[in-house]
């Protein structure tokens, strides 16, 4: 049977479309890593916030906490194979508590003059004052793989003193503050990246733990996804989505009488990545939870929603948060109706 030219040559033109197109794929595909140089400095903003809305026997809390810092990173050294040991600087702290048994409480390291007083900042105070005054430090891998992270001496010991734990002292405040929480709140806030490359339909996983004393450990898995670019200011950036799902398990053998069932959850975020510098501009992650169960014989319901958001640069340059931004619509309307 013999073939024609004509046909011959669709045949050959539709092959080179084809390989074009795969060829276009592949290059498409990149390989995402963080780079790290010895000497180098980055600043990050960190912002970590919880809303809790509560129903115990029938009374109403709510619930908001909000931590925030300024970090500095420097590359105290890389391997050959590109791996940084990092050395982490608190420059500022700043906390917000408003709570039924705090009331509202602020507290802002750059703040010389009004230095808090009171039960809840002998809590915290110690701790607060711990993680200006030490050093971090933690080993990071060319693919965001976070090890042996450190935290100050001082802090680990203002720690174990009881400025963190569960119960009433996490209402107080002191649930912000746990050896577990500080070290898993510094891995979050570097982005895990994979192996392989990336490109339309990459995902790729992370899990973390987190030990709440007497409540149990709370376990996270975040599942990451390509999503292709996001231009800003001039540069392209890696646009990386993420989905987190959170699961607790209860403490055994504690004293704390408590059982969960989480009956509802939803966890999204978007991170933003600089592959050519290789550093992560911002990411911005929320997990909502909704969960019921009986602690020390009271039944309760509790809605809660967690933000965590990383941004290079200062804190005075991070965007308002939810309650933030409800606390200057009365004062924008107001203005409003006097214009009138």
């Amino acid at each position: 049977m013999s073939i024609s030219r004509p046909f011959a040559m669709r045949v050959l033109a539709a092959a080179a479309l084809l390989t074009v197109g795969l060829a276009s794929t592949a290059r498409a595909d990149k390989k995402l890593e963080w780079k790290f140089k010895q000497g180098e400095k980055l600043n990050y903003a960190l912002r970590q916030s919880v809303g809790m809305l509560a129903d115990f026997n029938g009374i109403e809390l709510d619930i908001k906490i909000k931590l925030t810092m300024d970090t500095a990173w420097t590359v105290k050294s890389v391997s050959s194979d590109g791996n940084a040991e990092l050395g982490l600087k608190v420059d500022r702290l700043q906390m917000m508590l408003n709570t039924p048994f705090t009331g509202e409480f602020k507290y802002d390291s750059a703040d010389k003059e009004n230095k808090p007083e009171g039960e809840v900042w002998e809590r915290l105070g110690k701790p607060a004052e711990a993680m200006l005054e030490g050093d971090f430090s933690m080993s990071v891998s060319k693919q965001g793989k976070v090890s042996d992270v450190k935290l100050p001496e001082k802090l680990v010991e203002a720690l174990s003193q009881g400025g963190g734990g569960g119960g009433q002292a996490m209402m107080m405040g002191g649930g912000m503050f746990t050896e577990s929480s500080i070290k898993q709140m510094l891995e979050q806030s570097v982005l895990p990246l994979p192996e392989e490359n990336v490109g339309e339909g990459v995902t790729w996983n992370k899990k973390m733990e987190n030990k709440m004393g007497p409540l149990g450990t709370q376990k996270i898995d975040v599942v990451f996804n390509y999503a292709g670019t996001d231009e800003q200011d001039g540069k392209v950036l890696e646009k990386i989505g993420a989905k987190t799902e959170v699961a607790f398990e209860p403490a055994e053998g504690g004293d704390l009488d408590i059982e969960m069932e989480l009956t509802e959850q939803e966890g999204s975020g978007e991170i933003l990545f600089d592959a050519a510098a290789g550093k992560t501009v911002r990411s911005n992650i929320t997990q909502k939870l909704t969960m019921s169960g009986d602690f020390m014989g009271n039944e309760f319901e509790q809605e809660t929603t967690l933000n965590l958001l990383l941004q290079a640069g200062s804190s005075d340059a991070l965007p308002a948060d939810e309650e933030e931004k409800k606390a200057e619509e009365p004062a924008a309307s107001d203005s409003d109706s006097d214009s009138q």
